[in-house]
Protein backbone atom coordinates (compact mmCIF):
# COMPACT_ATOMS: atom_id res chain seq x y z
CA UNK A 1 0.00 0.00 0.00
CA UNK A 2 0.85 3.35 -1.09
CA UNK A 3 1.39 5.73 2.14
CA UNK A 4 2.29 8.68 0.01
CA UNK A 5 6.24 7.88 0.89
CA UNK A 6 8.57 8.68 -2.13
CA UNK A 7 8.47 5.50 -3.97
CA UNK A 8 11.48 3.84 -5.38
CA UNK A 9 12.92 4.79 -8.65
CA UNK A 10 12.47 2.03 -11.45
CA UNK A 11 16.28 1.32 -11.67
CA UNK A 12 15.81 -0.14 -8.61
CA UNK A 13 14.36 -3.00 -10.34
CA UNK A 14 18.10 -3.81 -11.18
CA UNK A 15 18.65 -5.25 -7.70
CA UNK A 16 18.97 -8.96 -8.25
CA UNK A 17 20.54 -8.99 -11.39
CA UNK A 18 23.44 -10.00 -12.78
CA UNK A 19 25.79 -7.69 -15.11
CA UNK A 20 27.38 -9.77 -17.65
CA UNK A 21 27.70 -12.60 -15.52
CA UNK A 22 29.93 -11.45 -13.06
CA UNK A 23 28.85 -8.73 -11.29
CA UNK A 24 25.25 -10.25 -8.85
CA UNK A 25 23.70 -6.19 -7.78
CA UNK A 26 22.91 -6.71 -4.25
CA UNK A 27 21.54 -2.97 -2.85
CA UNK A 28 21.58 0.42 -4.34
CA UNK A 29 23.73 2.67 -1.70
CA UNK A 30 23.99 6.07 -3.60
CA UNK A 31 22.72 8.11 -6.67
CA UNK A 32 23.92 10.74 -8.29
CA UNK A 33 23.77 12.80 -11.60
CA UNK A 34 24.37 10.04 -14.37
CA UNK A 35 24.58 7.08 -12.53
CA UNK A 36 23.24 5.01 -9.66
CA UNK A 37 25.41 3.12 -7.46
CA UNK A 38 25.07 -0.39 -6.44
CA UNK A 39 26.53 -3.08 -3.83
CA UNK A 40 27.92 -6.11 -5.85
CA UNK A 41 29.36 -9.02 -5.42
CA UNK A 42 32.13 -10.50 -8.21
CA UNK A 43 30.34 -13.96 -8.90
CA UNK A 44 33.17 -15.91 -10.10
CA UNK A 45 35.64 -14.31 -7.18
CA UNK A 46 33.14 -13.81 -4.32
CA UNK A 47 34.43 -10.43 -4.07
CA UNK A 48 32.41 -7.35 -2.86
CA UNK A 49 32.80 -4.54 -5.69
CA UNK A 50 30.24 -1.66 -6.11
CA UNK A 51 29.15 -1.06 -9.71
CA UNK A 52 27.81 2.37 -10.81
CA UNK A 53 25.30 2.47 -13.68
CA UNK A 54 24.19 4.94 -16.35
CA UNK A 55 20.25 6.27 -15.28
CA UNK A 56 17.56 5.26 -16.91
CA UNK A 57 16.73 8.52 -18.52
CA UNK A 58 20.87 8.46 -20.13
CA UNK A 59 20.12 4.79 -22.18
CA UNK A 60 19.69 7.01 -25.22
CA UNK A 61 22.42 9.58 -24.66
CA UNK A 62 26.05 8.34 -25.87
CA UNK A 63 27.46 11.03 -24.86
CA UNK A 64 26.72 10.44 -20.91
CA UNK A 65 27.94 7.12 -21.61
CA UNK A 66 31.14 8.35 -22.71
CA UNK A 67 31.71 10.61 -19.83
CA UNK A 68 31.24 7.89 -17.33
CA UNK A 69 33.33 5.75 -18.80
CA UNK A 70 36.21 8.65 -19.45
CA UNK A 71 35.76 9.08 -15.59
CA UNK A 72 36.71 5.12 -15.26
CA UNK A 73 39.76 5.79 -17.97
CA UNK A 74 40.94 8.91 -16.13
CA UNK A 75 40.77 7.60 -12.13
CA UNK A 76 42.93 4.23 -13.44
CA UNK A 77 45.14 6.07 -15.43
CA UNK A 78 46.51 8.21 -11.81
CA UNK A 79 47.25 5.25 -10.03
CA UNK A 80 47.38 6.40 -6.55
CA UNK A 81 46.34 4.49 -3.43
CA UNK A 82 43.96 7.62 -2.23
CA UNK A 83 42.00 7.44 -5.07
CA UNK A 84 39.32 5.04 -5.75
CA UNK A 85 40.36 2.11 -7.46
CA UNK A 86 38.70 1.55 -11.14
CA UNK A 87 38.57 -2.37 -11.82
CA UNK A 88 36.24 -2.69 -15.22
CA UNK A 89 33.49 -1.41 -17.16
CA UNK A 90 31.43 -2.58 -19.89
CA UNK A 91 27.90 -2.20 -21.35
CA UNK A 92 24.66 -4.62 -20.70
CA UNK A 93 22.87 -6.27 -23.32
CA UNK A 94 20.59 -3.65 -23.12
CA UNK A 95 22.89 -0.84 -23.58
CA UNK A 96 23.33 -0.28 -19.81
CA UNK A 97 27.07 1.29 -19.34
CA UNK A 98 28.62 0.42 -15.83
CA UNK A 99 31.67 1.28 -13.97
CA UNK A 100 33.33 -1.44 -11.50
CA UNK A 101 34.66 0.24 -8.54
CA UNK A 102 36.42 -1.52 -5.21
CA UNK A 103 34.03 -1.42 -2.18
CA UNK A 104 34.39 1.04 -0.03
CA UNK A 105 33.54 0.92 3.88
CA UNK A 106 33.30 4.31 5.90
CA UNK A 107 31.73 7.62 5.40
CA UNK A 108 32.01 10.79 3.25
CA UNK A 109 34.24 13.90 5.04
CA UNK A 110 30.64 15.55 4.66
CA UNK A 111 28.60 12.91 6.44
CA UNK A 112 31.26 13.11 9.10
CA UNK A 113 31.11 16.75 9.57
CA UNK A 114 27.43 16.73 9.51
CA UNK A 115 27.69 14.44 12.53
CA UNK A 116 30.70 16.12 14.41
CA UNK A 117 30.74 19.63 13.33
CA UNK A 118 34.15 21.06 13.30
CA UNK A 119 36.98 18.79 13.53
CA UNK A 120 40.56 18.73 15.73
CA UNK A 121 43.03 20.27 13.65
CA UNK A 122 45.81 17.40 13.43
CA UNK A 123 42.48 15.29 12.03
CA UNK A 124 41.92 17.78 9.39
CA UNK A 125 45.81 18.13 8.79
CA UNK A 126 45.87 14.17 7.84
CA UNK A 127 42.74 13.97 5.74
CA UNK A 128 44.09 17.36 3.99
CA UNK A 129 47.50 15.85 3.07
CA UNK A 130 46.40 12.39 1.55
CA UNK A 131 43.16 14.46 -0.59
CA UNK A 132 45.94 16.85 -1.77
CA UNK A 133 48.56 13.92 -2.25
CA UNK A 134 45.77 12.23 -4.25
CA UNK A 135 44.72 15.11 -6.26
CA UNK A 136 48.32 16.38 -6.41
CA UNK A 137 48.94 13.51 -8.35
CA UNK A 138 46.62 13.53 -10.75
CA UNK A 139 47.78 16.96 -11.77
CA UNK A 140 50.67 15.45 -12.56
CA UNK A 141 49.05 13.61 -15.03
CA UNK A 142 47.15 16.51 -16.74
CA UNK A 143 44.21 15.82 -15.14
CA UNK A 144 42.14 18.53 -13.28
CA UNK A 145 38.88 16.95 -10.80
CA UNK A 146 37.26 20.12 -11.15
CA UNK A 147 34.21 18.67 -8.26
CA UNK A 148 36.54 18.49 -5.27
CA UNK A 149 33.71 18.64 -2.13
CA UNK A 150 33.15 16.43 1.03
CA UNK A 151 30.59 14.93 -0.49
CA UNK A 152 33.58 13.63 -3.07
CA UNK A 153 36.11 12.70 -0.32
CA UNK A 154 35.37 9.30 1.38
CA UNK A 155 36.84 7.73 4.70
CA UNK A 156 37.69 4.51 5.31
CA UNK A 157 36.23 3.11 8.34
CA UNK A 158 38.76 3.66 11.02
CA UNK A 159 38.14 0.59 12.44
CA UNK A 160 39.61 -1.31 9.68
CA UNK A 161 43.02 -2.26 10.51
CA UNK A 162 44.03 1.17 10.16
CA UNK A 163 44.88 2.27 14.15
CA UNK A 164 42.16 4.57 14.17
CA UNK A 165 43.65 6.42 11.77
CA UNK A 166 41.50 7.95 8.95
CA UNK A 167 42.52 6.66 5.02
CA UNK A 168 41.24 9.30 2.27
CA UNK A 169 39.99 7.74 -1.23
CA UNK A 170 39.14 10.45 -3.40
CA UNK A 171 36.31 10.01 -5.76
CA UNK A 172 33.89 10.56 -8.85
CA UNK A 173 36.12 11.97 -11.49
CA UNK A 174 33.18 12.37 -13.77
CA UNK A 175 33.81 15.32 -14.70
CA UNK A 176 37.51 16.19 -14.83
CA UNK A 177 39.24 17.44 -17.48
CA UNK A 178 42.94 16.84 -18.99
CA UNK A 179 45.01 19.81 -19.34
CA UNK A 180 48.03 18.32 -20.69
CA UNK A 181 47.93 18.22 -24.77
CA UNK A 182 48.35 14.77 -26.39
CA UNK A 183 46.67 12.85 -22.92
CA UNK A 184 42.86 12.79 -24.34
CA UNK A 185 41.91 12.53 -27.72
CA UNK A 186 39.50 15.38 -28.94
CA UNK A 187 35.87 13.77 -28.34
CA UNK A 188 36.62 13.25 -25.06
CA UNK A 189 37.72 17.03 -24.35
CA UNK A 190 34.36 17.96 -25.62
CA UNK A 191 32.35 15.95 -23.30
CA UNK A 192 33.78 18.60 -20.34
CA UNK A 193 31.59 21.15 -22.64
CA UNK A 194 28.28 19.53 -22.83
CA UNK A 195 26.67 21.31 -19.81
CA UNK A 196 25.58 18.19 -17.71
CA UNK A 197 27.64 19.35 -14.75
CA UNK A 198 29.03 22.80 -14.02
CA UNK A 199 30.86 21.82 -10.55
CA UNK A 200 29.42 22.89 -6.90
CA UNK A 201 29.42 26.06 -6.15
CA UNK A 202 30.01 26.43 -2.58
CA UNK A 203 33.52 25.15 -3.73
CA UNK A 204 33.70 27.19 -7.10
CA UNK A 205 36.86 28.87 -7.24
CA UNK A 206 36.53 32.78 -8.78
CA UNK A 207 37.72 32.31 -12.12
CA UNK A 208 35.12 29.42 -12.73
CA UNK A 209 32.72 31.30 -11.35
CA UNK A 210 33.48 34.05 -13.98
CA UNK A 211 33.52 31.80 -16.85
CA UNK A 212 36.77 31.57 -17.34
CA UNK A 213 37.70 29.13 -20.30
CA UNK A 214 41.67 28.43 -19.10
CA UNK A 215 41.20 26.90 -16.21
CA UNK A 216 44.20 25.03 -14.64
CA UNK A 217 44.92 22.70 -11.80
CA UNK A 218 44.66 25.97 -9.08
CA UNK A 219 40.80 25.39 -8.87
CA UNK A 220 41.29 22.32 -7.46
CA UNK A 221 43.49 23.96 -4.89
CA UNK A 222 40.81 26.52 -4.05
CA UNK A 223 38.47 23.96 -3.59
CA UNK A 224 40.45 22.22 -0.98
CA UNK A 225 40.97 25.63 0.70
CA UNK A 226 37.48 25.70 1.08
CA UNK A 227 36.98 22.16 2.56
CA UNK A 228 39.54 23.21 5.00
CA UNK A 229 37.82 25.99 6.12
CA UNK A 230 34.90 24.01 6.55
CA UNK A 231 36.76 21.32 8.53
CA UNK A 232 37.94 24.40 11.03
CA UNK A 233 34.52 25.80 11.31
CA UNK A 234 31.75 23.64 10.49
CA UNK A 235 30.23 26.41 8.37
CA UNK A 236 31.07 27.23 4.20
CA UNK A 237 32.90 30.42 3.90
CA UNK A 238 29.73 31.51 1.32
CA UNK A 239 26.63 31.09 2.13
CA UNK A 240 23.24 32.33 0.34
CA UNK A 241 20.10 31.31 -0.45
CA UNK A 242 20.81 30.64 -4.66
CA UNK A 243 23.46 29.74 -7.00
CA UNK A 244 23.24 33.84 -8.05
CA UNK A 245 24.21 34.63 -4.79
CA UNK A 246 26.89 32.00 -4.34
CA UNK A 247 28.62 33.05 -7.19
CA UNK A 248 28.28 37.18 -6.41
CA UNK A 249 30.23 36.05 -3.05
CA UNK A 250 32.65 33.93 -4.47
CA UNK A 251 33.63 36.89 -6.94
CA UNK A 252 33.33 39.94 -4.55
CA UNK A 253 33.24 39.02 -1.01
CA UNK A 254 36.29 38.69 0.85
CA UNK A 255 36.25 35.45 3.39
CA UNK A 256 35.96 35.98 7.44
CA UNK A 257 39.36 34.61 8.69
CA UNK A 258 38.64 31.10 10.39
CA UNK A 259 39.75 32.54 13.87
CA UNK A 260 37.89 35.23 13.92
CA UNK A 261 34.50 33.06 12.62
CA UNK A 262 35.54 30.76 15.65
CA UNK A 263 37.54 32.00 18.57
CA UNK A 264 36.60 29.41 20.34
CA UNK A 265 37.96 26.48 18.39
CA UNK A 266 42.02 27.93 19.08
CA UNK A 267 43.06 27.43 15.11
CA UNK A 268 46.64 27.90 14.75
CA UNK A 269 47.56 31.23 13.04
CA UNK A 270 49.79 29.18 10.77
CA UNK A 271 46.57 26.64 9.89
CA UNK A 272 44.92 30.21 9.26
CA UNK A 273 47.06 30.96 6.74
CA UNK A 274 47.03 27.68 4.76
CA UNK A 275 43.61 28.51 4.46
CA UNK A 276 44.37 31.95 3.37
CA UNK A 277 46.59 31.03 0.35
CA UNK A 278 44.98 27.99 -0.65
CA UNK A 279 41.60 30.58 -0.93
CA UNK A 280 43.63 33.24 -2.47
CA UNK A 281 41.22 35.29 -5.21
CA UNK A 282 44.17 35.02 -7.59
CA UNK A 283 45.20 32.20 -8.31
CA UNK A 284 48.33 33.22 -9.18
CA UNK A 285 48.38 33.97 -5.13
CA UNK A 286 47.64 30.30 -4.31
CA UNK A 287 49.93 27.34 -3.49
CA UNK A 288 51.44 26.80 -7.30
CA UNK A 289 50.72 23.31 -6.17
CA UNK A 290 49.45 20.58 -3.97
CA UNK A 291 53.09 19.23 -3.00
CA UNK A 292 53.85 22.93 -1.36
CA UNK A 293 50.23 23.01 0.22
CA UNK A 294 51.56 19.37 2.09
CA UNK A 295 54.72 21.09 2.73
CA UNK A 296 52.67 23.74 4.74
CA UNK A 297 50.20 21.58 6.38
CA UNK A 298 53.36 19.30 7.35
CA UNK A 299 55.24 22.33 8.77
CA UNK A 300 52.00 23.29 10.88
CA UNK A 301 51.93 19.47 12.21
CA UNK A 302 55.40 20.04 13.75
CA UNK A 303 54.44 22.92 15.14
CA UNK A 304 56.17 25.28 12.76
CA UNK A 305 55.34 28.52 11.05
CA UNK A 306 54.20 29.42 7.32
CA UNK A 307 54.59 32.47 5.58
CA UNK A 308 51.56 34.93 5.31
CA UNK A 309 49.93 34.62 2.21
CA UNK A 310 50.58 37.39 -0.72
CA UNK A 311 48.09 39.38 -2.10
CA UNK A 312 48.85 41.29 -5.34
CA UNK A 313 47.45 44.90 -5.59
CA UNK A 314 45.42 42.91 -8.82
CA UNK A 315 43.91 41.20 -6.07
CA UNK A 316 43.27 43.40 -3.08
CA UNK A 317 42.09 46.33 -5.59
CA UNK A 318 40.06 44.38 -8.16
CA UNK A 319 37.08 46.15 -9.24
CA UNK A 320 33.72 45.12 -7.47
CA UNK A 321 31.91 42.70 -10.22
CA UNK A 322 28.42 43.95 -9.50
CA UNK A 323 25.99 41.28 -11.11
CA UNK A 324 22.63 43.42 -11.81
CA UNK A 325 19.08 41.44 -12.84
CA UNK A 326 18.10 43.01 -16.28
CA UNK A 327 15.89 42.15 -18.83
CA UNK A 328 16.78 40.18 -22.03
CA UNK A 329 15.74 39.73 -25.26
CA UNK A 330 13.25 37.00 -25.80
CA UNK A 331 12.31 35.54 -29.01
CA UNK A 332 9.08 32.71 -28.22
CA UNK A 333 9.29 29.38 -30.06
CA UNK A 334 6.36 27.67 -31.03
CA UNK A 335 6.91 23.83 -30.72
CA UNK A 336 4.68 23.48 -27.49
CA UNK A 337 5.13 26.79 -25.93
CA UNK A 338 2.43 28.84 -24.37
CA UNK A 339 3.71 31.51 -22.72
CA UNK A 340 7.25 33.00 -21.91
CA UNK A 341 7.43 35.76 -18.62
CA UNK A 342 10.74 38.23 -17.92
CA UNK A 343 10.97 39.38 -14.55
CA UNK A 344 13.13 42.61 -14.61
CA UNK A 345 15.03 44.29 -11.84
CA UNK A 346 16.24 47.32 -12.56
CA UNK A 347 19.59 48.45 -10.77
CA UNK A 348 19.95 51.64 -8.44
CA UNK A 349 19.89 54.80 -9.87
CA UNK A 350 23.13 56.48 -9.49
CA UNK A 351 23.81 59.13 -7.19
CA UNK A 352 24.49 62.86 -8.11
CA UNK A 353 27.97 63.61 -8.72
CA UNK A 354 29.12 66.35 -5.54
CA UNK A 355 29.69 69.53 -7.34
CA UNK A 356 33.19 71.07 -6.63
CA UNK A 357 34.13 74.92 -6.98
CA UNK A 358 36.48 75.97 -9.09
CA UNK A 359 39.01 76.57 -6.31
CA UNK A 360 38.60 72.95 -5.53
CA UNK A 361 39.26 71.86 -9.19
CA UNK A 362 42.61 73.78 -9.20
CA UNK A 363 43.85 70.79 -6.79
CA UNK A 364 41.58 68.02 -7.32
CA UNK A 365 39.82 67.46 -10.40
CA UNK A 366 36.96 65.35 -9.96
CA UNK A 367 36.76 61.67 -11.15
CA UNK A 368 34.39 59.29 -12.56
CA UNK A 369 34.44 55.95 -10.98
CA UNK A 370 35.65 53.35 -13.97
CA UNK A 371 32.36 51.28 -14.70
CA UNK A 372 33.06 47.55 -13.16
CA UNK A 373 33.89 45.07 -16.42
CA UNK A 374 31.14 43.19 -17.96
CA UNK A 375 31.17 39.48 -16.54
CA UNK A 376 31.84 37.40 -19.56
CA UNK A 377 28.75 34.88 -18.15
CA UNK A 378 25.46 35.87 -17.21
CA UNK A 379 23.20 34.31 -15.02
CA UNK A 380 19.50 32.82 -16.59
CA UNK A 381 17.18 31.61 -14.23
CA UNK A 382 15.08 29.31 -15.57
CA UNK A 383 11.49 28.10 -14.52
CA UNK A 384 8.82 25.92 -16.12
CA UNK A 385 5.41 25.35 -15.83
CA UNK A 386 5.52 22.16 -15.14
CA UNK A 387 8.34 21.98 -13.38
CA UNK A 388 11.13 19.64 -14.06
CA UNK A 389 11.93 20.12 -17.74
CA UNK A 390 15.08 19.05 -18.35
CA UNK A 391 17.28 22.67 -20.01
CA UNK A 392 19.08 22.05 -23.42
CA UNK A 393 20.59 24.34 -25.60
CA UNK A 394 21.93 21.98 -28.30
CA UNK A 395 23.60 18.78 -27.30
CA UNK A 396 24.29 20.59 -23.95
CA UNK A 397 22.24 19.86 -21.05
CA UNK A 398 21.85 22.06 -18.07
CA UNK A 399 19.45 19.76 -16.22
CA UNK A 400 15.84 20.19 -14.76
CA UNK A 401 13.83 23.67 -14.12
CA UNK A 402 13.62 25.14 -11.86
CA UNK A 403 17.68 26.64 -11.73
CA UNK A 404 19.99 28.83 -12.83
CA UNK A 405 22.19 28.27 -16.10
CA UNK A 406 24.99 30.04 -17.01
CA UNK A 407 25.50 31.40 -20.82
CA UNK A 408 28.59 33.29 -22.50
CA UNK A 409 27.34 36.58 -22.64
CA UNK A 410 26.82 37.48 -26.56
CA UNK A 411 24.15 39.43 -28.73
CA UNK A 412 23.69 36.03 -30.72
CA UNK A 413 20.41 34.42 -29.47
CA UNK A 414 20.92 31.01 -27.69
CA UNK A 415 17.99 28.94 -28.51
CA UNK A 416 17.18 27.06 -25.37
CA UNK A 417 14.55 23.68 -25.60
CA UNK A 418 12.81 21.94 -23.09
CA UNK A 419 11.92 18.56 -22.64
CA UNK A 420 9.57 17.39 -20.03
CA UNK A 421 7.46 13.77 -20.33
CA UNK A 422 3.88 14.25 -21.19
CA UNK A 423 5.08 17.67 -23.24
CA UNK A 424 5.67 18.91 -26.14
CA UNK A 425 8.98 20.33 -26.58
CA UNK A 426 9.50 23.92 -26.49
CA UNK A 427 11.91 26.84 -27.89
CA UNK A 428 13.02 30.05 -27.48
CA UNK A 429 15.41 32.11 -28.16
CA UNK A 430 17.23 34.70 -25.90
CA UNK A 431 19.60 37.15 -25.92
CA UNK A 432 22.47 36.48 -23.35
CA UNK A 433 23.37 40.16 -21.88
CA UNK A 434 21.97 40.29 -19.25
CA UNK A 435 21.03 38.24 -16.14
CA UNK A 436 17.39 37.57 -15.75
CA UNK A 437 14.53 35.58 -15.26
CA UNK A 438 13.15 32.90 -18.20
CA UNK A 439 9.67 31.70 -17.30
CA UNK A 440 8.50 28.71 -20.13
CA UNK A 441 5.28 26.81 -19.89
CA UNK A 442 4.87 23.88 -21.77
CA UNK A 443 1.91 22.17 -23.57
CA UNK A 444 0.70 18.95 -22.93
CA UNK A 445 0.49 15.85 -25.62
CA UNK A 446 -3.23 15.79 -26.86
CA UNK A 447 -4.28 12.84 -24.70
CA UNK A 448 -7.28 10.78 -23.80
CA UNK A 449 -9.36 12.02 -20.87
CA UNK A 450 -8.27 9.26 -18.63
CA UNK A 451 -4.93 10.27 -19.09
CA UNK A 452 -5.23 13.91 -18.62
CA UNK A 453 -6.80 13.02 -15.79
CA UNK A 454 -4.39 10.82 -14.64
CA UNK A 455 -1.76 12.94 -15.13
CA UNK A 456 -3.41 15.82 -13.28
CA UNK A 457 -3.16 13.96 -10.32
CA UNK A 458 0.43 12.93 -10.86
CA UNK A 459 1.19 16.65 -11.06
CA UNK A 460 -0.39 17.70 -7.57
CA UNK A 461 1.79 19.45 -5.18
CA UNK A 462 3.87 17.67 -2.87
CA UNK A 463 3.51 14.38 -5.09
CA UNK A 464 4.79 14.99 -8.44
CA UNK A 465 8.93 14.22 -8.35
CA UNK A 466 11.07 16.90 -9.61
CA UNK A 467 14.43 15.97 -11.55
CA UNK A 468 17.42 16.70 -9.13
CA UNK A 469 20.27 18.71 -10.65
CA UNK A 470 23.00 16.70 -12.00
CA UNK A 471 25.35 18.13 -9.32
CA UNK A 472 23.12 16.64 -6.44
CA UNK A 473 22.84 13.54 -4.53
CA UNK A 474 19.14 11.89 -4.04
CA UNK A 475 20.72 9.44 -1.28
CA UNK A 476 24.26 9.20 0.60
CA UNK A 477 26.46 8.48 -2.66
CA UNK A 478 29.85 7.09 -1.43
CA UNK A 479 31.36 7.36 -5.21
Amino acid sequence: MNDGSPQPPPSDALVGHTLVDRYRLTRKIGEGGMGAVYEAMHVLLSKPVAVKVLRDKYLDRPEVARRLVQEARLASSIRHENIVDITDSGATEDGRTFVVMEHLEGLSLAELLKREGALPEARIIEIARQAASALGAAHECGIVHRDVKPENIFLIDRDSGRGGRDFVKVLDFGISKTIKPGTMDEESLKLTHTGMVLGTPLYMSPEQARGDEDLDHRIDIWALGVILYECLTAEVPFRATNYLGVIAQVLNQDVTPPRKLRPEMRISEPMERVVQKAMAKSRDDRYPTMAALVDDLDRVASGGDVEPPRVTPSTAERPRTTLWLAAVGVLAGTAGLLAIDRFTRAPEAPQPTQMKTAADSVTSQPKTPAPPPAPKTVVLHVETTPPGAEIRQGSRVFGAAPRDILLPRSEVPATLTFRLDGYEDGTTQVVPTTDDTLRVKLTAHAKSHHARSAETKAATPGKQPTEQPPTGETLPNPY
